[in-house]
């Protein structure tokens, strides 16, 4: 009997099952490489958005104004959890001067903004903008007249007659699959003292 050429049933099970396993494989590492994509993607946006908020927070605080304004209390005046004053400038290089105020409440932490604040005791509610920074977990800030080692909890410029020389933020930022991280944002004031007070 003459043998007919071609591949035994064995060989063909054989293939496809190797076959199958490559295919499995290759499927494997395709999903693994599209999750690790998916989360260096959070990641990288987690710390873009960490980065703009300590820059945004530095360029406001580095603008406090350190004159009286004409409105009552809207004077440079912080806590370890809230700290309120006007800007020089808006947002930083354009706008006009607002009232702003940092804090933590029970919810979470804000950050508050109002353009007309600075000049009459009530402003327009239609002015102030207000948004809670969702990656900010909590917030400490502390004051220093310029040395390092001299942080206090509180500062009141009408009290002390200037600002402090030094704002030190202390941030817990966290993103929403769990990644903690402690941020430290330093500021130092731009302007610290009125020049028309001796």
């Amino acid at each position: 009997m003459k043998r007919k050429k071609g591949f035994s049933l064995i060989e063909i099970l054989i293939a496809a099952a190797l076959l199958s396993g490559l295919v499995s494989a290759a499927f494997f590492s395709f999903s693994t490489l599209q999750r690790t994509m998916s989360s260096g993607r959070e990641t990288y946006d987690f710390f873009r958005k960490t980065t703009i908020l300590s820059r945004r927070l530095d360029l406001l605080i580095s603008q406090a104004s350190p004159y009286k304004q004409k409105a009552k209390d809207r004077h440079f005046d912080g806590s370890s959890d809230s700290l309120s004053f006007t800007t020089l400038r808006g947002d930083g290089i354009y706008g006009p001067p607002r009232y702003v105020t940092l804090e933590q409440r029970s919810d979470g932490v804000y950050l508050e903004s109002n353009e007309l604040a600075w000049l009459v005791d009530k402003p327009p509610t239609a002015t102030k903008k207000e948004v809670k920074l969702e990656q900010v977990k909590s917030l400490e800030i502390s004051y220093s007249e310029g040395k390092e080692d001299s942080w206090k909890d509180s500062w009141d410029a009408l009290k002390k007659k200037a600002l402090p020389k030094l704002v030190k933020l202390q941030l817990e930022m966290r993103n929403d699959s769990g990644l903690v991280v402690p941020l430290t944002v330093m500021v130092r004031t731009r302007l610290d003292r009125d020049p028309s007070i001796p």
